[in-house]
């Protein structure tokens, strides 16, 4: 689907931590503050890089139901990074739909009294 590479690049950051072998809890090691620096650094443009997913996801998106079920699979991920960016794709949701309701609303008001029939219907319902 396209979330691999963030998913790939973070498993390796994990690796890497993991494959540590020093104690982290000895002060007189300093590995672990410039590692953790690193680690933070490198979590953080994860972070960025799901960001940049999601924009890219969602702006080819032409429904708001599509929109909702794209949201909710990243809502599930339940990650903070995601929270700010998610609230205004829920706004740009909402704004869709109400476009939508309306396209529907202005398409019945126009053929509502004469609707347009397919081809071999019958002009009265029950005929």
């Amino acid at each position: 689907e396209g979330i691999e590479p963030p998913n790939n690049r973070f498993q390796g950051i994990v690796s890497m931590v993991k494959k540590k072998n020093y104690n982290i809890l000895d002060p007189r090691k300093h590995e672990f503050d410039t590692d953790f620096s690193d680690f933070k650094r490198q979590i953080k443009e994860v972070e960025d890089q799901l960001n940049s997913f999601l924009d890219g996801k969602f702006e080819k998106l032409t429904t708001s139901a599509r929109m909702l079920e794209l949201l909710g699979k990243f809502e599930n991920l339940k990650l903070k990074c995601l929270r700010f960016n998610l609230k205004g794709k829920y706004d740009i949701t909402l704004q869709k739909f109400m476009q939508e309701v309306e396209q529907v609303r202005q398409n019945y008001q126009a053929n509502y009294l004469n609707p347009p029939l397919e081809r071999n219907m019958p002009r009265i319902s029950g005929a």
